[in-house]
């Protein structure tokens, strides 16, 4: 079985940022009082908010899915925002066998975290991980290769920038 997980913002879908516009849209139609943006469901409201798939990771969920792989959406989002999640990821049909929200702790650990525990848990054949944020890919990619080291499980990592994704390849030298 193939695990592919997938990240929200800026990665599966392109989500409003916390500009000074949208802070201020958000003030005027929603009464939000500008402070905090991740955390709050209205930077995730779909009525006011053009909230679109990012086409790239798009075609790779697409894939993953014609696969038949196991596939997880994991975001730094806190949990009490998962019906606003939910909401975002339903209107366009995506389906996933696992939710992950997270816990309170820094988005990379809390994911570093779970990503172990799935691998364990579900012993994939292979990984497949989608992020955007480049201050922990350096993190993802140390868990990805101590997974294929230890493990023998192939890690591929995909560092999505804008509306494209590059692999990272594992590099027994760089080890």
């Amino acid at each position: 079985m193939i695990l592919s997980i997938f990240d929200l913002d800026s990665t599966l879908y392109i989500t409003p940022l916390p500009t000074n516009e949208n802070r201020e849209l958000l003030s005027v139609y929603r009464g939000y009082e500008k402070s905090g943006w991740w955390g709050k469901a209205e930077s995730l409201d779909t009525e006011l908010f053009d909230i679109n798939p990012n086409p790239w990771v798009l075609k790779k969920y697409n894939e993953h899915t014609e696969n038949g792989d196991y596939k997880t959406l994991m975001t730094g989002r806190i949990e009490k925002l998962e019906s606003a999640v939910r909401k975002v990821i339903e209107q366009d049909g995506f389906e996933f066998d696992e939710l992950h929200l997270a816990d309170g702790r820094k988005t990379v650990d809390f994911k570093v975290s779970r990503i172990k525990s799935l691998v364990e848990r579900l012993n994939p054949t292979e990984v497949f991980f989608y992020d955007d944020r480049t201050e922990h890919i350096p993190t993802f990619r140390r868990i990805g290769d101590d997974i294929q080291d230890k493990l023998g499980i192939p890690f591929r990592l995909f560092h999505v920038i804008g509306y494209n994704g590059y692999e990272l390849k594992y590099n027994q030298k760089l080890r």
